[in-house]
């Protein structure tokens, strides 16, 4: 209770990169065929099953015009959640460091709930308020200019884009909060006795140090919004189509094989920020 209102800063400039560790031969292959083997049996084997009908389904048809218009409603979904979620994220995580201790704290505490709830209570209840504020809109408008204006958010796609930001905002606060706390608080009152405003010292000090945290938060939100169905599902708008809902539609009427070209698009998008965040943690 003394110290409730004491901080602490880790002066870290640079993340610490993983050193290898030289092993015997044997016990090299024993290791290397260990991690294989997962690799194999979880991910090799159902990919190259997916290959294989993805060219079948390429031999005979061709690409769809669906699975394109399928790419580009799930980039532009999960990128606008994506830069919304890094925004809000960022003051949430920001704020906490300015007022450590005080209400601010509770801000980023109070954007983990979305994370811990699934994703369909979230769509529930983003379905249920924006269903409301859209009935009240349209009534609004129906009274003051005689113009119905419908669905105008849940129509619009702006459900599914507050459902995500609501259900990803930990992990965009939490990241960035990581990164900030690497940070020696000297640095801001450098910046600060130099004239600097707050705005200024998160310009020209936070967001160059703190950019991998950031980084990394961005492509950990965009993988997430690529792969989630029940928000999406529930909330998108009418002949709206992601690579997650398709997936979903064939996997429910047993026709996996129809959905390998949108299985293996998520795959290659989720394997992408992989491949980022492993050469993030070597960065030197």
């Amino acid at each position: 209770w003394a110290r409730r209102k004491q901080g602490y800063s880790i002066d870290v400039r640079r993340m610490r990169s993983f050193q290898p560790r030289r092993v015997s031969l044997g016990k090299g292959v024993l290791l290397f065929l260990g991690g294989l083997l997962p690799v194999i049996l979880g991910f090799a084997a159902p990919a190259l099953y997916l290959l294989i009908e993805a060219a079948k389904r390429y031999r005979f048809a061709g690409i769809s015009p669906r699975i394109i218009d399928e790419a580009v409603n799930t980039l532009a979904i999960a990128t606008l959640a994506t830069i919304m979620t890094i925004i809000l994220g960022l003051l949430a995580a920001y704020a906490t460091r300015l007022r450590p201790g005080q209400p601010s704290s509770w801000l980023l505490r109070c954007s983990t709930i979305g994370y811990a709830a699934p994703g369909t209570v979230v769509a529930i209840g983003v379905l249920i308020i924006l269903g409301g504020l859209d009935q009240f809109i349209d009534r609004t408008a129906l009274s003051l200019f005689d113009v119905s204006t419908g669905l105008l958010l849940m129509g619009s796609g702006a459900a599914v884009i507050y459902a995500l930001i609501v259900r990803f905002l930990a992990i965009s606060a939490g990241g960035i909060e990581a990164g900030l706390s690497r940070i020696s608080l000297s640095l801001d009152h450098a910046s600060r006795s130099l004239g600097q405003s707050t705005a200024g010292t998160l310009r020209y000090v936070h967001l160059p140090l703190s950019k991998a945290a950031i980084s990394a938060a961005a492509l950990l939100v965009f993988v997430d919004c690529v792969k989630e169905l029940p928000a999406t599902l529930l909330l998108r708008p009418l002949n709206v189509e992601t690579f997650a809902t398709h997936l979903y539609g064939e996997a429910a009427r047993g026709t996996y094989e129809e959905a390998s070209i949108a299985a293996l698009a998520i795959v290659l998008i989720g394997i992408l920020p992989a491949i980022l965040l492993s050469r993030i943690g070597r960065i030197r």
